[in-house]
């Protein structure tokens, strides 16, 4: 089944989430933001569909989860087109009192600019985006406070980070240092429960083979699961990886720096009993074997 001819998908990559656009005949409701980085273009990209649909006003701009990734170009989507942004519950006052602690932007390393919510949507109620009703779930797993959208009419899922076409988001150590697999696992269940025929992901492709990413996804939660130092360096590498996304080159001095002056990779490092430099020379080395990152005269390229 074709998507819906009022509902649009913007593929940008690993550094900035997809995007989704969602118009009725008066509205236009926006699905996540990017990275801060991307915003101009996220301005951009916006500006075009709004010449085209010159009678829509901008209404709801939606996070999947709270993430740099997802909801970096909030700030400047509210300014620029006065979207009212909807956060999952459980974060408004986080967001409205801007709690870092809460909200772990820095925990991980990662720039954010600041914004305020309009309000909330609940799991297990119905939202309606563009002419659509959308079911929304939690997904506990990569974010314990992520929803997935699901509309019933076109069996189609709007997954966030929870299920990729080949895996899902990290499953980052929680304050007592553990992931929440048994989460991930649950959420994989829920998707299999609901049956979409077409999952709109939070990055890469849009997929209709629903049954063999639930597949891939179970068995590399199991790979984890079953030696959890795999997840925490795991984790490490996706976050040297998405600096080096944000930045595409620095010296090795600097990203040393970074590296040491993150929390979640402080954790990692405690968790692993293992010297953070030794760690840092480590997910290089990974990072470089996977042709994810070059190094020339001391310098990290993003590859």
């Amino acid at each position: 089944m074709p998507l819906p001819s009022n509902l649009q998908v913007i593929e940008r990559g690993w550094l900035s989430a997809n995007q989704v656009y969602l118009w009725s005949d008066n509205f236009l409701d926006v699905i996540d933001s990017g990275f801060c980085t991307h915003q101009s273009q996220t301005i951009e990209l916006l500006n075009l569909k709004m010449q085209v649909l010159t009678d829509r006003t901008p209404r709801f701009l939606i996070n999947t989860h709270l993430h740099s990734d997802h909801c970096g170009g909030n700030a400047a989507l509210i300014n620029d087109f006065n979207f009212k942004l909807l956060v999952p519950s459980a974060e408004f006052d986080a967001v409205q009192d801007w709690n870092e602690p809460l909200l772990g932007f820095s925990e991980l390393g990662q720039p954010c600019p600041v914004f305020s919510a309009f309000g909330t949507y609940q799991p297990n109620t119905v939202i309606t985006l563009g002419n659509l009703d959308w079911e929304i779930h939690q997904a506990p797993g990569h974010e314990d406070q992520a929803q997935l959208l699901f509309n019933p009419e076109y069996k189609i899922l709007i997954s966030g980070d929870a299920l990729w076409e080949k895996g899902f988001g990290a499953l980052f150590p929680n304050n007592e240092g553990v992931p929440n697999i048994d989460g991930a696992f649950a959420t994989l269940e829920l998707i299999a429960e609901i049956e979409p025929n077409i999952v709109i992901p939070g990055h890469g492709s849009i997929f209709n083979d629903v049954s063999q990413a639930l597949i891939f996804a179970h068995d590399r939660l199991a790979y984890l699961r079953k030696n959890p130092d795999r997840n925490l360096i795991h984790v490490v590498n996706v976050l040297l990886k998405f600096k080096l996304l944000e930045w595409q080159q620095c010296s090795q001095e600097i990203a040393l720096d970074w590296f040491k002056n993150t929390p979640m990779l402080q954790k990692i490092a405690e968790l692993l009993n293992q010297p953070i430099h030794d760690l840092f020379q480590q997910s290089l080395n990974a990072l470089v074997k996977s042709n994810a990152i070059k190094i020339r005269m001391q310098t990290l390229f993003n590859a």
